[in-house]
């Protein structure tokens, strides 16, 4: 127990020092997102009325973007990191929405009683998590029988060079582990038939993987690097520990190795996603 909370109190002062940062970009991180968006809001088949639990929320794109949906129903948005729950409580604010709650909560001892809500989601949380298969099983255990879980995690880095060439860089730099050997960390979950075993082990049925392939545009290098540097976990930190020198070797390598993605004047880089869907059995 004293190991976990060691590494719970770690995501959160990580998450915790990202938040003005992610405050900053959040209609960019949303837009990035709105694919992915779409895809677990269309698995979840949300119908009026129903309540929506998002775990790891940040600034609450998911939850935001159900809120209509799901009238007279309730939203309700938790994160482990308390600012960003006040990022999340601003943007419900600023919309005008009255149907979303705001709850600072561990995922995997979630605060939500047994059977309570109709659909869990998560956009890119559960890979920052550090006990995920704890996390599974909260979920099933708040949703009602037949409940919906939809989520979304990063496959292997390889397959996703608009994140993975800026953290493989810094990690050089400051001699840490690569990203694909982080946990919990952004490419965690990249395992498929780990991820299918640790959901179908917390007690969900018609588990189903999903590959959602597309691409991310940048207007130029410039805008690429600050983006990366701005929301990438610990990326902010790395940076401002190296000297001027190492800094300029970072950035003539990077611009060196993104030249394989300009296309038309921009950054334009492969991008995959995996979306998962599952549900609680129905009551027998």
């Amino acid at each position: 127990m004293g190991s976990r909370r060691a590494v719970a109190d770690e995501v959160i002062r990580r998450w915790s020092r990202a938040a003005e940062r992610w405050a900053r970009h959040a209609d960019e991180i949303d837009a990035e997102g709105a694919e992915i968006t779409a895809w677990l809001l269309g698995a979840t088949a949300l119908a009026a009325g129903e309540t929506l639990l998002e775990l790891g929320a940040g600034p609450g794109g998911v939850g935001l973007a159900a809120a209509d949906a799901v009238k007279p129903g309730r939203v309700i948005l938790t994160d482990i990191a308390p600012p960003m729950i006040e990022i999340a409580r601003e943007r419900v604010q600023r919309l005008g929405l009255e149907n979303v709650d705001l709850e600072v909560a561990d995922a995997a001892a979630l605060p939500q009683p047994d059977a309570s809500v109709d659909v869990v989601v998560s956009r890119f949380a559960f890979q920052a998590m550090d006990d995920p298969g704890r996390a599974f099983a909260e979920s099933l255990r708040v949703l009602r029988p037949g409940g919906r879980l939809a989520f979304a995690v990063f496959p292997a880095p390889e397959r996703n060079p608009w994140s993975s060439l800026a953290m493989q860089a810094l990690a050089a730099a400051v001699g840490a582990p690569a990203p694909g050997s982080q946990k919990p960390g952004m490419f965690a979950l990249a395992d498929e038939s780990h991820l299918h075993s640790l959901v179908s082990r917390a007690g969900f049925v018609d588990v189903w993987l999903e590959h959602v392939a597309g691409e991310r545009h940048f207007a130029s290098f410039e805008s690429w690097w600050h983006l990366r540097r701005e929301l990438a976990p610990g990326a902010a930190q790395a940076w401002a520990s190296l000297d001027e020198t190492a800094r300029e070797a970072v950035e003539s390598a990077l611009r060196e190795q993104v030249q394989a993605y300009s296309a038309h004047g921009q950054l334009v880089f492969p991008s995959d996603v995996l979306a998962v869907a599952a549900r609680r059995p129905d009551r027998r």
